[in-house]
């Protein structure tokens, strides 16, 4: 219970701090989302190696709630840089059914994982893999971004001002 507490609360600090750093004008959010989904994902690969240390696995679940919750803070204003306004309520919507379907396969996949293996490891480490990758695929997203622009901004300035009026 203590280990869920400490995510819950790592979380809501970091919606707030990663919400407030990626409104600056200096925050590259897409690189801040995939930087944190990449950390995201190692801190579940580590968790059955510390799960013998109580200090170890707090820190590596508050690591875990800070990191993860980019994903709720980062979400609009990524995909604000990769569809237009117009676009923007049926593509959050998209994302959030994919975040639906994997919250929903999840736990039926570790549990797989888990008959195959008898061992509860290996689903951490399937789902670090994962959440680690798809910090790397947004990074890619951001990357072919820029070489299809030229261009460093991470939204482009019709749509940031169209955002905040």
């Amino acid at each position: 219970a203590q280990m869920i507490s400490a995510i819950g609360i790592a979380q809501t600090i970091g919606m707030i701090g990663l919400g407030y750093v990626g409104d600056r004008s200096w925050m590259n959010v897409n690189v801040c989302y995939s930087a944190c989904m990449v950390v995201c994902g190692i801190s579940v690969l580590l968790m059955p190696v510390l799960v013998s240390s109580y200090i170890g696995l707090l820190l590596v679940c508050i690591i875990f709630g800070f990191t993860f919750a980019s994903s709720f803070s980062f979400t609009p204003s990524i995909l604000v840089s990769i569809v237009d306004l117009d676009d923007f309520t049926c593509a959050y919507g998209l994302v959030l059914l994919v975040q639906g379907v994997g919250m929903i396969a999840g736990p039926p996949i570790a549990g797989a994982i888990y008959e195959m293996t008898l061992r509860w490891d290996n689903a951490f480490y399937f789902a670090g893999v994962f959440v680690a990758l798809s910090g790397v695929a947004s990074y890619l997203i951001e990357f072919c971004e820029k070489r299809e622009k030229g261009s460093d901004s991470d939204v482009s300035e019709t749509k940031r001002t169209n955002l905040i009026h």
